[in-house]
């Protein structure tokens, strides 16, 4: 919801927000019982959250690996740690996100793999039949950590990186999902992926809130 807030607006709804989240908050989504910590965003106040893990939830999961990549609060995780038979990791830049998921994996009693990483700098080369993505995309460069959720630097290297890398790991990895808001710079992602000969192709849209939302296999 808050992508669907004018650009100038914000900065001053991150403050707010990063106020409001200066101490661990309880809350309770789709069964899951989580503690959100210090400068991790509440998976509520986006839309991408939601779409994202019905979306996956269509998807033939079967007991393999899975891979949250920048996995921010990890409900997506969690979910799936709960409901399905995959074996789950789920890695994030920030250390605190990387600390709320291992707590609330053993709150919920599953497991989680935890990583704390930029990208694939620290997860091994193993093979994931499932990556999930929802990266930031702002043009912006990141000055604090908690910015990481949001910008993706002034000339989108955050994705220059993801394609680079991915390259990389192509035949380790089984099939990569990416969701994307209208409000992203669509064109100079694809342009970028195809830099790298990574594939972006578009496998569902879903309007919510007056906004758009598309979802990429990217391989």
């Amino acid at each position: 919801m808050i992508y669907t807030l004018p650009k100038y607006f914000q900065p001053i709804i991150y403050k707010i927000i990063k106020w409001h989240y200066r101490k661990p908050r309880r809350f309770s989504k789709r069964g899951i019982d989580m503690v959100l910590y210090p400068s991790v965003f509440h998976p509520s106040l986006y839309l991408s959250t939601d779409i994202f893990l019905d979306f996956i939830l269509n998807l033939n999961l079967n007991n393999g690996n899975t891979l949250e990549l920048g996995c921010g609060n990890g409900l997506i995780s969690l979910y799936l740690a709960k409901h399905t038979d995959m074996k789950i990791y789920a890695s994030d830049i920030n250390p605190q996100a990387v600390e709320g998921i291992s707590e609330n994996a053993k709150r919920n009693n599953v497991v989680i793999n935890a990583i704390h990483s930029d990208l694939f700098d620290k997860i091994e080369s193993m093979h994931f039949d499932f990556i999930f993505i929802n990266p930031p995309f702002y043009k912006a460069p990141v000055k604090a950590v908690n910015e990481h959720a949001f910008y993706a630097g002034q000339n989108l290297e955050y994705f220059e990186k993801l394609f680079s890398q991915l390259n990389v790991r192509k035949k380790s990895v089984g099939k990569t999902y990416m969701i994307l808001s209208e409000n992203a710079a669509t064109k100079e992602i694809v342009k970028i992926a195809q830099k790298y000969r990574i594939k972006v192709d578009q496998v569902h849209q879903q309007q919510s809130n007056r906004e758009w939302f598309y979802i990429y296999l990217v391989g």
